[in-house]
């Protein structure tokens, strides 16, 4: 029998692996959001096992997409750029099959105005990474 001490844990595992999947899918897929699980994943992984959560949060996929939000250092520009183009691709098609809704055609209009509002202005930008100079001592 398992003790519930064990069951939590690998709940707690269970939700972690697949908030990383999402957010792992989310790399590629414009509607997933890719910082929010793996922020999700973190924590769950915190509450499972230390040593999972270690390893999550030494791979490169953790230190490119969580490590500038929780530094506070927010996006470059590129990287802006790139999500709000991807989310507006994405919107443009669900316009063209919701072109004969007025309301549908309106809340998704809504919905695109204020992702672009909050890129632009509560997401901080940053400079991207400065260029490692191999010839200076």
């Amino acid at each position: 029998m398992i003790s519930m001490n064990r069951l939590m844990r690998y709940l707690w595992l269970g939700v972690g692996m697949t908030a990383l999947a999402l957010g792992t899918a989310g790399i590629v897929l414009p509607l997933l959001p890719t910082v929010p699980f793996y922020l999700l994943a973190a924590f769950c992984f915190a509450k499972g096992s230390e040593r999972i959560h270690r390893w999550f949060a030494s791979t490169k996929l953790y230190q490119k997409y969580v490590v500038p939000f929780s530094d506070g250092n927010g996006m470059t520009w590129r990287a802006k750029l790139k999500t709000m183009a991807l989310v507006t691709a994405v919107m443009s098609v669900s316009g063209y099959f919701l072109s004969d809704n007025r309301m549908g055609l309106m809340m998704l209009g809504s919905a695109w105005l204020l992702q672009c509002v909050a890129m632009l202005f509560f997401v901080k930008t940053r400079k991207s990474a400065p260029a490692v100079d191999q010839c200076a001592k």
